[in-house]
């Protein structure tokens, strides 16, 4: 049997359109795609937001029955693959800046490189979101607005201490 080469990115190219789709059909926000293959099998994992509450089980089983007999019909991926739809989770790591409009107001935890005000390495606070250049993030702790530069941050996720 010949293994087709698989090229992930045209593969995401071609579908993502068709999740996005279907995610603004359920009103919901999709904040990740990925296609990999881990040992012999690929995944393609699909990471949702619900902008009016947390994210459903019903929520996750509509996109997946949705998303299935599209890709099916239009055979779109050639090879054998496994389909998960999931919420972010509650220590998701912000990456793309639709995340950051996303989750503005929430918590967040912010790990920087080096120090910066308020000296720390470590920031609590809520998420403003980004500058309007995309260059830093803006946070709320202590009644004060602090500004962290992208190229100085090592991570920035949901902070689930209090969840």
């Amino acid at each position: 049997m010949n293994n087709p080469i698989i090229n992930n990115k045209e593969i995401l190219e071609s579908i993502e359109p068709i999740i996005q789709l279907i995610a603004k059909e359920l009103s919901l926000v999709v904040l990740e795609v990925t296609f990999n293959k881990e040992g012999s099998r690929h995944f393609l994992r699909i990471f949702i937001y619900n902008p009016k509450g947390p994210v459903t089980i019903n929520d996750c089983t509509n996109m997946s029955r949705l998303l299935s007999t599209e890709l099916d019909t239009g055979d779109l991926i050639k090879v054998p693959y496994n389909l998960e739809v999931s919420s972010p989770g509650t220590n998701k790591k912000l990456k793309k800046p639709i995340e950051y409009e996303v989750f503005k107001n929430e918590p967040v935890k912010i790990i920087l490189k080096k120090a910066e005000a308020p000296e720390e390495k470590v920031i609590f606070g809520n998420l403003i979101g980004l500058t309007e250049n995309n260059t830093a993030v803006l946070v709320e702790k202590d009644k004060q607005t602090y500004s962290f530069k992208l190229e100085n941050i090592k991570v920035v996720q949901l902070d689930d201490r209090n969840i």
